[in-house]
């Protein structure tokens, strides 16, 4: 039986959200309401908005672990494709420009 090198580990429950190359400041100005937005679909998540892009549609990267010294950084599991594919439709429908009530 061979063993992944994620095996055992705690998932990923942490994400960083690049917005898409041109409407960095539509995100970052919306950027409550997003993360509003996403805690209600997915309350065991926390998600952080990066004021950068990185392609021309929206980037979601998971946190699968940390950085310490003395060997005390931690590996997380990645998530499954069809979750990271959720994550980005409910971001996808989000508009960050919000419609004007006349």
């Amino acid at each position: 039986m061979n063993r992944h090198w994620s095996d055992g580990l705690e998932h990923a429950t942490q994400f960083v959200i690049f917005p898409p190359l041109g409407r960095e400041a539509e995100f970052g100005a919306a950027k409550p309401r997003l993360l509003a937005h996403l805690k209600a679909h997915f309350p065991d998540y926390s998600f952080g908005l990066t004021a950068i892009a990185m392609d021309d549609e929206i980037s979601i990267l998971p946190v699968c672990g940390t950085v310490g010294d003395d060997a005390n950084g931690r590996l997380k599991k990645p998530p499954a494709m069809a979750r990271m594919l959720e994550i980005k439709a409910v971001v996808g429908a989000f508009d960050p420009v919000p419609a004007v009530l006349s």
